[in-house]
């Protein structure tokens, strides 16, 4: 069946359904899913030319149309369900009747509303993949960053217990060094004392002179002293 024109305000959208719209849009403003209909082919139809408002409906639609949808997916409607449009009045997935829309032009707001900010909940299908891959890709960066990160701290820690390590060795090397020198120091003093000891045993053991006696030609009775051997007493009376 075709439809007359009708405007956005008849259903709430800021859009306008031309005449010999498809099919599958209801005399209810709803729109009954056929074979061979998408999710953005039906937004098309709903609002040409118009990305913005497409995106809104095609939105609006996922929302509010979960049995429409096998498991939840946007991009596998079912044949046969009704897809809830913005303005519409509330159906069920029955209702299939088409009604005359009134053809009587209704007053134009003087102004649009100002558009309110784009959350989550207001991106498209596309734009919340978008987000989520471009959320993903900022995760990987941050943990290539943070694996760089630690592998540079890995670097640094190895590199300090190498030097401390060395100083260590170094440290070993000196005290060795020094206690070997100390060793032949402790030698050499007592070698000194031991020699020092020897020479004055040696001193101590060498025999006193030798004194010579003789006796006193004239007197056999008296003797005399004296320090060498050859000599004579003589003088002795």
């Amino acid at each position: 069946m075709k439809h007359p024109i009708f405007s956005a305000a008849a259903l709430g959208l800021a859009l306008i359904i031309p005449m010999g719209a498809s099919a599958g849009l209801q005399g209810d403003g709803n729109w009954k899913i056929e074979r061979g209909d998408t999710l953005y082919g039906v937004a098309r139809e709903l609002a040409p030319g118009d990305g913005a408002e497409q995106a809104r409906i095609r939105k609006y639609m996922v929302e509010n149309s979960p049995s429409a949808f096998t498991n939840g997916n946007p991009a596998m409607m079912e044949v046969g369900k009704v897809l809830k449009v913005p303005g519409a009045k509330a159906a069920s997935p029955d209702d299939v009747g088409d009604i005359e829309l009134s053809t009587t032009p209704m007053p134009v707001p003087s102004a649009a509303p100002a558009p309110t900010p784009k959350t989550t909940s207001d991106m498209s299908f596309k734009d919340r993949v978008e987000a989520k891959r471009k959320a993903r890709e900022e995760a990987e960066r941050r943990a290539a960053a943070e694996r760089e990160r630690q592998a540079k701290l890995e670097a640094q820690r190895k590199a300090q217990a190498a030097k401390a390590a060395a100083a260590q060795r170094a440290a070993a090397e000196r005290q060795r060094a020094e206690a070997a020198r100390q060793r032949a120091a402790e030698q050499a003093r007592a070698a000194a004392a031991q020699r020092a000891a020897q020479a004055k045993a040696a001193a101590a053991a060498k025999p006193a002179p030798k004194t010579a006696s003789a006796g006193n030609n004239n007197n056999p009775y008296v003797m005399c002293e004296s320090l060498n051997s050859t000599e004579r007493c003589n003088y002795w009376r």
